[in-house]
């Protein structure tokens, strides 16, 4: 009998269904290209389906450069 992987996890995309921060946006397209979107996933905690229409929602909006090149000022 095969047993579910993530039977010890109810959610393994917790913030899935929430809005995205600007700080993820920015993650997202920072190194969407570098890391592969598995990896971005995971570390958004979001699933590579939502990471995957985030970043096309950000390019099809003009968005992307925005946020791939946005510093935080921390001045």
């Amino acid at each position: 009998m095969l047993m579910n992987s993530n039977k010890h996890c109810d959610n393994p995309y917790p913030k899935n269904k929430t809005r995205w921060t600007l700080e993820e946006l920015v993650y997202l397209c920072k190194y969407y290209e570098h890391d592969g979107i598995e990896s971005i996933a995971f570390g958004l905690e979001r699933g590579p389906t939502a990471c995957s229409s985030a970043m096309y929602h950000a390019k099809k909006k003009g968005r992307y450069e925005f946020y791939k090149n946005y510093e935080e000022d921390t001045t």
